[in-house]
């Protein structure tokens, strides 16, 4: 199984947001659908994120992410589409 996104194992998302735009410290906006569904490595920066990159919640999210994702994030994934998340944004807005 490969998951997609790390934004669960991170202790920076928004457990009380739900719905098409979950929040984190990050973005307290919505995360960009480039990080959440399209499996961009948030431990490296992503335009907006003010400096908050993705920490995991314990130990064991930290091995679940060196596992799937490896030890260092990977240069070749590149954010996509950041104009798509904020047409999103202001549909549900």
């Amino acid at each position: 199984m490969k998951l997609t996104t790390i934004c669960f194992l991170c202790k920076h998302l928004d457990m009380q947001s739900s719905g098409i735009n979950p929040r984190c410290k990050a973005f307290p906006q919505g995360i960009p659908s480039a990080i959440f569904r399209d499996g961009f490595d948030h431990r490296k920066p992503y335009e907006g994120d003010g400096g908050v990159l993705f920490e995991p919640k314990s130990q064991v999210d930290e091995d679940i992410v060196k596992t799937y994702w490896g030890a260092e994030p990977k240069p070749d994934v590149e954010p996509t589409m950041p104009e798509f998340d904020e047409v999103i944004r202001k549909m549900f807005e």
